[in-house]
């Protein structure tokens, strides 16, 4: 919008005739940055983990999307009466499928640490995760939280939310989980959706190829 404004000026500048030639012509926008859409390996989980945890509830939280899959927004919205213990699952009704037209729940799986994590928040409301005076916790609020850490701890890992979404799914690809249960616990509305979700490690390549050698001699 900077570029185009400060085009705008030049072209007005032209037609009043204050200049003889348009001197950004040419200058086009900065590309936006790629997101970061790769999975963590297992040292960056734990390196940010070990620093995230000291500004509760953010460790908490990146567990559980760590173990769950979730979006942020559908776990900072998640309310006491979504969890299920018995059965031992929460569901999600405020997720991106719902809003293009799926009204039912998602269900979500939750395994012993998670409910373990959830089990030890402060019941202080109707949601899960609340701020110190017991309001809902809002992303940005969250965000501010894991930013000030990274830049206070040198050595934490800088990365994003959605990023543990993608690890989740990676770590069920690579466990073999069918791709249709994945894709139901992900909450997708497609496989190709899953796919683009799971990353592919140099080790899982190398084995592969090892084992396509080793099925030759």
């Amino acid at each position: 919008m900077f570029v185009q404004t400060i085009k705008r000026m030049y072209s007005w500048a032209l037609e009043q005739g204050l200049l003889d030639k348009n001197p950004i012509i040419n200058v086009k926008r900065v590309p936006k940055a790629p997101l970061q859409d790769r999975s963590l390996d297992d040292a960056e989980v734990e390196a940010f983990l070990r620093y995230a945890h000291l500004g509760e509830p953010l460790g908490d939280i990146c567990e559980v999307l760590l173990h769950t899959g979730m979006r942020i927004g559908e776990l900072l919205t998640l309310k006491w009466s979504d969890i299920d213990l018995e059965q031992g699952v929460a569901r999600v009704f405020n997720h991106e499928t719902a809003q293009r037209g799926d009204q039912r729940p998602r269900t979500i799986p939750l395994n012993e640490h998670v409910l373990n994590i959830l089990q030890q928040q402060p019941q202080v409301g109707e949601f899960i995760f609340t701020g110190e005076t017991g309001q809902p916790l809002t992303y940005n609020a969250l965000k501010c939280r894991k930013d000030r850490l990274e830049q206070k701890h040198p050595d934490m890992p800088s990365v994003t939310f959605h990023q543990f979404r993608h690890t989740f799914a990676t770590r069920l690809a690579r466990a073999r989980v069918p791709e249709r249960v994945a894709q139901e616990i992900l909450g997708h509305s497609s496989k190709l959706m899953t796919r683009y979700y799971t990353n592919t490690s140099l080790e899982e390549m190398l084995d592969a190829v090892g084992k396509v050698e080793g099925a030759q001699t």
